[in-house]
């Protein structure tokens, strides 16, 4: 309900501003999202050399070539950007509703903080959109763009009563369609990876890359023009 999204936005904002002035920083041995992509494309050329010979690895074969070329693509926009605008600060990076435990409709409790690390925080509100996108056949991989503009104006406002962390800057809100989509070759990234190296359910596992695949169709098609139109062009004034 956008009741719950609401309060989901809230608590990633409260989070984000009580963990900004963490000191040292720290570091996980897996590299940062922008170091990533070269990684990610790579996993992807698994199932060449490792296929189970599973409807999951059919289905990655015949999208390689695609999410491959997305990947590159990307990384040639973000290689050419200067990210020092961006904050970079503890972020969660597994952000969606089942990290989280509700009362009601309130949001009164955060967990499962195995994947955060020293990021780019604009990444990690990218992702938790992401995670909001439709799941369902009929609009999979499409974003939910009610619920997303509710929660990007829920922690823009959120922040912009506290004092330890400002809301997102104009730079970060110009990549966040990128961000975005990052989140779901983060998550891509995660799905080939774990299938790879465990005795997984392809039916399982194939919902993941469907979803994916979906979404990396979509966003290359219009999912950037629309993210922008939709989303981004309406959270002027934080």
């Amino acid at each position: 309900s956008l009741e719950e999204v609401e309060g989901t936005a809230q608590v990633l904002a409260k989070f984000h501003a009580a963990v900004a002035g963490f000191s040292p920083p720290g570091q996980r041995v897996e590299a940062k999202i922008l170091d990533l992509l070269p990684e990610i494309s790579m996993n992807l050329q698994r199932v060449k050399k490792e296929s189970k010979g599973t409807p999951f690895d059919a289905v990655l074969a015949d999208n390689l070539d695609f999410l491959q070329g997305q990947c590159e693509r990307l990384q040639v926009h973000c290689a050419g950007l200067d990210w020092s605008p961006a904050p970079q600060i503890v972020i969660h990076c597994d952000y969606h509703p089942g990290n989280l435990l509700f009362s009601g409709q309130e949001v009164v409790g955060l967990f499962d903080f195995d994947w955060s690390k020293i990021d780019l925080r604009c990444f990690d509100v990218g992702l938790a959109v992401w995670y909001l996108s439709h799941w369902n056949a009929e609009r999979n991989g499409i974003i939910r763009f009610q619920e997303s503009l509710r929660f990007l104006q829920v922690y823009q406002h959120t922040l912009a009563g506290l004092q330890e962390l400002a809301p997102l800057n104009d730079f970060e809100l110009s990549q966040l369609p990128v961000m975005i989509n990052l989140g779901n070759l983060f998550i891509l990234n995660w799905t080939v990876r774990d299938f790879y190296a465990i005795d997984a359910d392809p039916h399982e596992y194939l919902v993941y890359l469907a979803h994916s695949i979906q979404f990396s169709r979509w966003f290359e098609l219009r999912g950037w023009e629309v993210i922008q139109e939709l989303l981004i062009s309406n959270l002027s004034g934080y």
